[in-house]
This record gives structure tokens, sequence and C-alpha cells, in this order.
């Protein structure tokens, strides 16, 4: 017996769950556009600089409403490229790789006509759109590690194909696994399914449970949780190919199954390390 649970629309998840290097690598888009702001006009302070509590995905982040000072006392052009840059600021908008933003500011600067103007501001737009839907998607699969490890699923794989689906595999000693896809871009909210492999009764539910809650204590959010029954036929094609992976290991020469064990078992420590330092014991 099997269930696969989907979010079919992730609304929200805690800037909490990023871990100190990730947060190091995240800003605020208002901090990276200061200086080009301020080389146009005063910037206000009550745009925020910081990363807020709760991060959107970009559909939530690009309906929001936005005030721009008049920068009337500017002349035409200048004022249009002001107005662009303080639109963008004062949308809450997560940036993970600056050198991004270089091309469309580039462009913005050398604008000559309203045209230009209207032209770089769609491109300065887009690169912070694409630059915040991959921090919002990374924030999601941190926390569903975080989950993961949270209820005993320590053993995780991650996986991904930019722009379309991150895969987040976690396996407990029991050798149960829990497979998440999560799925989104720009244009649409993120959707999240897990689905539990290896499990012949109906423990899958106390596990699945198990993980919605601690998924909420990470601060994720969204519509109402769906459930399907699977009846033990794997539904998410990361689950799939999991089971496609354990049946052709399973199908090695016992000493060749004994190296890609040893080399697995090997990454798994490795990557428990890296999550957790502090169990890195120095050596004098």
């Amino acid at each position: 017996m099997s269930e696969v649970r989907t979010r079919p629309r992730v609304q929200g998840v805690s800037s909490a769950v990023l871990s100190a290097a990730a947060a190091g690598a995240v800003v605020a888009a208002s901090q990276v556009l200061a200086s080009a702001v301020s080389s146009l006009v005063s910037l206000r302070r009550d745009v925020p600089r910081e990363i807020p509590p709760l991060i959107q995905p970009v559909t939530a982040v690009r309906g929001q409403a936005v005030e721009v000072p008049d920068v009337a006392n500017l002349p035409p052009i200048e004022a249009a490229k002001a107005s662009a840059l303080l639109r963008v600021v004062a949308r809450p908008y997560l940036v993970q790789n600056p050198a991004a933003l270089e091309a469309p500011l580039a462009a913005l600067n050398q604008a000559r006509t309203l045209g230009q103007v209207r032209q770089a501001e769609a491109l300065l737009t887009a690169a912070l759109e694409s630059q915040h839907q991959a921090a919002f998607v990374s924030a999601l699969k941190q926390a569903c590690e975080n989950a993961c490890r949270e209820i005993g699923f320590n053993a995780i794989e991650a996986t991904s194909v930019p722009g379309r689906v991150v895969r987040v595999i976690a396996t407990d000693p029991a050798g149960r696994t829990l497979v998440t896809e999560i799925e989104g871009n720009a244009e649409m909210e993120p959707r999240m399914a897990t689905e539990v492999v290896g499990v012949s009764d109906d423990s899958c539910h106390g596990i699945l449970d198990r993980f919605d809650r601690a998924l909420e204590a990470q601060g994720v959010r969204g519509s109402a949780v769906r459930r399907k029954f699977t009846g033990g036929v794997c539904q998410l094609a990361a689950a799939r190919e999991f089971v496609r992976r354990k049946v052709r290991k399973s199908s090695l020469p016992p000493a060749q199954r004994a190296q890609l064990e040893e080399k697995q078992a090997l990454r798994r420590v490795q990557g428990l390390n890296k999550a957790h330092p502090a169990r890195v014991q120095r050596r004098d």
C-alpha cells in the first residue's frame, strides 16, 4: 500500500530554512540595486534591504502593488530610468547571482529613448524573476531536506533540472524512502508531491503525516494537501526511476554491488557531514 500527497500550490516558505551558506548567497534585490538607484534618485528609507521572513514565489511577488515616489524633477529619460528601478526594488525579489543583473542594468543605463528604457526594464524584471524563483525553489528544497532529517530519513540525494523540477530522495535506516518532486517556474506557483517507496503496509500514511508536520514546522505554506492512494504502483517519475535503479543494482554481481554500495554510503556520509559540519571532529 502506498500514497502520494500533493501540494498543488506552494505559496511560501520561511526564510529561516536557508542555511548559513545559502543565506549568504541570497540577497535582497533592493540591496544589489541600491547603488544604481541612488545614482539617479535618493532611495527611500522604507524600502527593505533584508530577506523577508516569508519567501513567496514569483507569481505572488509580481502581483504585489507598488508605490513609486515622484521623480518629476528629473529629465524625462532619467525619470523613466529611476521609476523603472524603483518599481523593481519595491518588490521583495531575491537574488542569488548579482552578475545576472549586470547586462540589463547596463542596457537601462545606456537607454536613450523611452522605448529603450521600457525594453531594459522588461529585461531587468525577467532577470530578477528568474533569480527569485531559483532562490524560492532552493529554500523549498532545503525545507524538504530538513523535514526529511527531522523524521529520520537522513540519507538524502537531491537532483535538479534547472527551471523544471527538483527531486529530493531520502531513505531511513529501514530502507523506506521518501521521494519528493518540486515543480514550478516563473509562470506558475510551485507544486510539491511526495511518495513513499519500500513500504508494503499502511505505515506510509504515518510517515507522510509526520513529513507534513515537519514541512509545516519549516514554514512551508500552501493550498490544502491532496491525497491519492497508489496501491503500491509508483506514481512520481522520480519514484519510478529510484525503483529502476534499485533493480539494476540488485542484478549486479556481488563484488560490484558491494563496491557500489560502499561508494553510495561514502556519498551519504559526506552529505551528512556537509549538512552538519559540527559532527566532523578534527584530528591532530
